[in-house]
Order: structure tokens, then C-alpha cells, then sequence
């Protein structure tokens, strides 16, 4: 049989696998069935499964504990415009773990998730703004990121505008 005629595997379809053995929907839940899953389909470049296997290693659900296991797949799927993995990879560079703290790495991804959408990371850029911590202050940018998050439900940002 001629290796090249052999069907690929389906990354969306892993994926929805691992979905459906960490929500214990129609199988058995187990988290390390979950985690196998994701892995296949996050190794074949799938970003939501990337994002999944990072929650995996970031809770310690299904394989070991490892929060920079997480940041590394957080990062794979951040780059490639998840909004929720841009969010949490600018957290990690804002809290300091498991990489050192850098503000301006935490402003550029929380930019990122912001442009993509992601309401809570349109506040926290907007309170990077008002600050001045790792960007330069700016009231009008803080402002336009409050009124995005405003907009779409975040009740903080309203107290700002």
C-alpha cells in the first residue's frame, strides 16, 4: 500500500475526542484519555488542542503537574491567534510563573487577546495603560480599552469611564 494514499489523521476529530474524555461525554472521563487526544491533535498543529493540553498541564488533569509544560503549549497556540492562550501566556509573564516577570512581554500579549476580542484581556490592557506598567501611560488607550470591555459586559470597566 502506498504510504502517501494512507489517510491522515484528523485533528479536529482528536480533538473533539479529547473533549468528549474530559467532559465523560458518551465515554468513560478520564483526563489522561483526554490528554492523549489532545496531544495527538496538538502535535498536528490544531490550536484549540494546544490550548486544552496547556489546561491540562496547567491544572495537573490526566499528566503531571507542570506549569511550564503549559506555557509551551499556551505559547504554541497563542501565535497562532488563540485569544484565551494569548491571555493566559500575558498572565504568566505578568505574575512571573513559570517564566520571569516581564510587564512589556504581558502588554504585547495582552494586546494581542484584546485585538482578538478576549474582554478580559481588553480591561487588564486598559488598566496596563492606565498605569503606565510595561507600556507608556496613556489615558485615551486605557479609555478605548475600557469602553471594548465595557461593551461587552465587564462591569469594572465601567467604573473607569
Amino acid at each position: 500500500m502506498d504510504p502517501s494514499s494512507q489517510e491522515k489523521p484528523d485533528p479536529k476529530a482528536l480533538c473533539r475526542l479529547g473533549l468528549m474524555h474530559a467532559r465523560g461525554d458518551s465515554v468513560e472521563q478520564s483526563y489522561e484519555r483526554a490528554a492523549y487526544y489532545y496531544r495527538e491533535a496538538a502535535e498536528l498543529g490544531l490550536p484549540a488542542a494546544q490550548y486544552n493540553l496547556a489546561c491540562l498541564y496547567l491544572n495537573g488533569e490526566g499528566v503531571e503537574r507542570s506549569r511550564l509544560e503549559a506555557f509551551s503549549w499556551f505559547i504554541k497556540a497563542a501565535e497562532q491567534g488563540d485569544a484565551d492562550a494569548q491571555f493566559n501566556i500575558a498572565m504568566m509573564f505578568q505574575v512571573g510563573d513559570p517564566v520571569e516577570g516581564n510587564l512589556e512581554q504581558a502588554a504585547l500579549w495582552f494586546q494581542a487577546a484584546a485585538e482578538n476580542g478576549l474582554a478580559r484581556a481588553q480591561y487588564d490592557l486598559a488598566h496596563l495603560y492606565l498605569t503606565g506598567q510595561g507600556v507608556v501611560e496613556d489615558k485615551e488607550k486605557a479609555r478605548y480599552w475600557f469602553e471594548q470591555a465595557a461593551a461587552q459586559g465587564v462591569v469594572r470597566a465601567k467604573e473607569y469611564l
